[in-house]
Protein backbone atom coordinates (compact mmCIF):
# COMPACT_ATOMS: atom_id res chain seq x y z
CA UNK A 1 0.00 0.00 0.00
CA UNK A 2 1.42 3.38 -1.04
CA UNK A 3 0.82 6.14 1.48
CA UNK A 4 0.48 9.51 -0.29
CA UNK A 5 0.38 12.87 1.47
CA UNK A 6 -0.95 15.80 -0.55
CA UNK A 7 -0.30 19.25 0.84
CA UNK A 8 -3.28 21.33 -0.17
CA UNK A 9 -3.08 25.01 -1.02
CA UNK A 10 -5.65 27.46 -2.33
CA UNK A 11 -5.53 25.55 -5.57
CA UNK A 12 -8.39 23.18 -6.40
CA UNK A 13 -5.95 20.81 -8.11
CA UNK A 14 -4.98 19.14 -4.85
CA UNK A 15 -8.60 18.39 -3.92
CA UNK A 16 -9.03 16.76 -7.33
CA UNK A 17 -5.85 14.74 -6.85
CA UNK A 18 -7.05 13.49 -3.47
CA UNK A 19 -10.32 12.32 -5.04
CA UNK A 20 -8.65 10.83 -8.11
CA UNK A 21 -5.84 8.96 -6.35
CA UNK A 22 -8.20 7.70 -3.62
CA UNK A 23 -10.13 5.82 -6.28
CA UNK A 24 -7.15 3.57 -7.04
CA UNK A 25 -6.62 0.36 -5.13
CA UNK A 26 -3.37 0.17 -3.19
CA UNK A 27 -3.08 3.92 -2.64
CA UNK A 28 -3.97 5.56 0.65
CA UNK A 29 -4.27 9.33 0.26
CA UNK A 30 -4.25 12.01 2.93
CA UNK A 31 -4.89 15.61 1.94
CA UNK A 32 -3.90 18.22 4.49
CA UNK A 33 -3.63 21.97 4.57
CA UNK A 34 -0.58 23.37 6.38
CA UNK A 35 0.05 26.93 7.44
CA UNK A 36 3.77 26.78 8.15
CA UNK A 37 6.87 24.59 8.25
CA UNK A 38 6.07 23.07 11.68
CA UNK A 39 2.66 22.07 10.25
CA UNK A 40 4.34 20.41 7.29
CA UNK A 41 6.76 18.55 9.55
CA UNK A 42 3.94 17.42 11.85
CA UNK A 43 1.97 16.07 8.87
CA UNK A 44 5.02 14.17 7.63
CA UNK A 45 5.65 12.65 11.05
CA UNK A 46 2.00 11.74 11.55
CA UNK A 47 1.31 10.27 8.10
CA UNK A 48 4.76 8.79 7.32
CA UNK A 49 4.10 9.02 3.57
CA UNK A 50 5.92 7.21 0.78
CA UNK A 51 5.06 10.09 -1.55
CA UNK A 52 4.64 13.81 -0.86
CA UNK A 53 2.74 15.88 -3.45
CA UNK A 54 2.64 19.66 -3.38
CA UNK A 55 2.19 22.46 -5.87
CA UNK A 56 5.05 24.72 -6.89
CA UNK A 57 3.74 27.63 -4.80
CA UNK A 58 3.95 25.56 -1.62
CA UNK A 59 7.29 24.09 -2.72
CA UNK A 60 8.75 27.57 -3.24
CA UNK A 61 7.50 28.66 0.17
CA UNK A 62 9.33 25.76 1.83
CA UNK A 63 12.21 25.52 -0.66
CA UNK A 64 14.94 25.70 1.96
CA UNK A 65 13.28 22.93 3.95
CA UNK A 66 12.55 20.44 1.18
CA UNK A 67 16.14 19.22 0.70
CA UNK A 68 16.64 18.44 4.40
CA UNK A 69 13.27 16.62 4.30
CA UNK A 70 14.57 14.36 1.58
CA UNK A 71 17.64 13.70 3.70
CA UNK A 72 15.53 13.01 6.83
CA UNK A 73 13.08 10.73 5.04
CA UNK A 74 15.25 8.53 2.81
CA UNK A 75 12.37 6.77 1.08
CA UNK A 76 10.23 9.86 0.54
CA UNK A 77 9.48 10.68 -3.09
CA UNK A 78 8.48 14.31 -3.54
CA UNK A 79 6.37 15.43 -6.50
CA UNK A 80 5.96 19.12 -7.27
CA UNK A 81 3.04 20.00 -9.54
CA UNK A 82 3.41 23.01 -11.84
CA UNK A 83 0.17 24.26 -13.34
CA UNK A 84 1.99 27.01 -15.25
CA UNK A 85 4.13 24.50 -17.09
CA UNK A 86 1.65 21.60 -16.96
CA UNK A 87 4.40 19.40 -15.54
CA UNK A 88 5.53 17.33 -12.57
CA UNK A 89 8.99 17.44 -11.00
CA UNK A 90 9.89 14.24 -9.17
CA UNK A 91 12.58 14.21 -6.47
CA UNK A 92 13.99 11.02 -5.00
CA UNK A 93 16.81 10.39 -2.64
CA UNK A 94 18.99 7.61 -3.89
CA UNK A 95 22.31 6.34 -2.73
CA UNK A 96 24.73 5.09 -5.35
CA UNK A 97 27.98 3.30 -4.72
CA UNK A 98 30.81 4.80 -6.75
CA UNK A 99 33.91 2.71 -7.40
CA UNK A 100 35.08 4.38 -10.61
CA UNK A 101 34.44 7.57 -12.51
CA UNK A 102 32.23 5.56 -14.88
CA UNK A 103 29.89 4.87 -11.94
CA UNK A 104 29.62 8.60 -11.35
CA UNK A 105 28.97 9.25 -15.02
CA UNK A 106 26.07 6.78 -15.09
CA UNK A 107 24.10 8.86 -12.59
CA UNK A 108 24.52 12.05 -14.61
Amino acid sequence: MKNVLIIQSENLLEAGLVTLLSSFEGIQVHGVRVEDLPGLMASLQQEQPDVLILDETVAQTYLESILPLLMSYPKLRTIVVSLRENSLSVYDKSKVSVQHISDFLTIL
